[in-house]
């Protein structure tokens, strides 16, 4: 229990911690510090503002054109993508380098590849059911307009077992983002080993 005497320095003690706690506050308001923290926090929303923007422009280009210059060799790719990719026999041996190679390259992703006629493969594509579509002709009209994409995977003769005419991964628009790194690998050097080896 406090004695008659300590209540006038408790007393005491406690306004002056009251006011140094007010004093600092208020410094710290009219000081520089909280301008600089609110401009440090305008420039990042701005840089946020900036890179969201910067990677909707990205993705519109890549949607939009499906050209081998719009796919990157992606440098991660995250455990868990997948991709399952279909098209006739003759691209078997093809599609099982390029998943293997990309196996490799980026351990924990899942690459399917089966093989069907292109009729057939078409409506696996239309109806979602498959990725990439391997494709020895380019697309007709209408399936341009029902928003298949083509892109060509060879100018002419890779290696001795394939024919001259070129071939083409045909994918539905809009993109997604396990499509584009498969074929941003494809389209990339080590990609294209991969399809010189079978």
């Amino acid at each position: 229990m406090f004695k008659k005497s300590d209540i006038l320095p408790l007393s005491l003690a406690l306004v002056s911690t009251i006011l140094i706690v007010t004093m600092g506050f208020n410094w710290i308001n009219t000081s520089d510090l909280a301008k600089l923290s609110e401009k440090k926090f305008s420039t990042k929303n701005k840089i946020l503002k900036t890179s969201k923007a910067q990677a909707k422009s990205v993705a519109a280009k890549t949607k939009v054109t499906g050209s081998e210059n719009d796919f990157i060799l992606p440098v991660i790719v995250p455990q868990g993508t997948s991709v399952t990719i279909n098209g006739s026999k003759k691209f078997s041996a093809i599609n099982i380098s390029l998943r293997k190679a990309f196996h490799q390259r980026y351990p924990g992703t899942v690459i399917i590849t089966n093989t069907d006629d292109n009729n057939i493969s078409l409506d696996l594509l239309n109806s979602g059911d498959i990725d990439l579509l391997a494709l020895d002709r380019s697309l007709n009209s209408a399936e341009q307009a029902a928003g298949l994409t083509a892109i060509e995977m060879n100018q002419g003769k890779v290696n001795q077992n394939q024919t001259d005419s070129p071939w083409y991964y045909v994918y539905k628009t809009p993109l997604n983002p396990d499509i584009e790194a498969f074929l941003g690998y494809a389209l990339s050097e080590s990609g294209k080993e991969a399809i010189r080896r079978p």
